[in-house]
């Protein structure tokens, strides 16, 4: 006898904190906008996740919506995050006067 596949599909990859993750929720179709990649913050105690963004946004993203965020993606998630870092950095030495 076969296992019967609960109605949303397979069940879902477990993912740990810092992981690369894509919630597949968020993208659009009209106006095209991709999937966003965050970083698993928290396990939820239902299998949630809570995401962040490389500019500190988070949101709560469900366990069947998010996939492992291609190397791709992550090296996009990366470079953003060092660029906002060299901007923080650069406007923190003018705001100092060492700039």
């Amino acid at each position: 006898m076969l296992a019967a596949t609960p109605p949303h599909g397979p069940s879902p990859r477990r993912f740990e904190p810092r992981a690369y993750v894509v919630d597949e929720s968020t993208a659009r179709e009209s106006p095209s906008e991709p999937a966003w990649t965050g970083r698993v913050q928290r396990v939820l105690s239902d299998g949630s996740y809570l995401l962040i963004t490389e500019t500190g946004y988070q949101w709560r993203a469900g366990a069947r919506d998010v996939r492992a965020a291609t190397d791709a993606e992550r090296a996009v998630y990366e470079a953003k995050l060092a660029r906002l870092k060299r901007e923080r950095a650069a406007l923190t030495e003018r705001l100092s006067g060492r700039g």
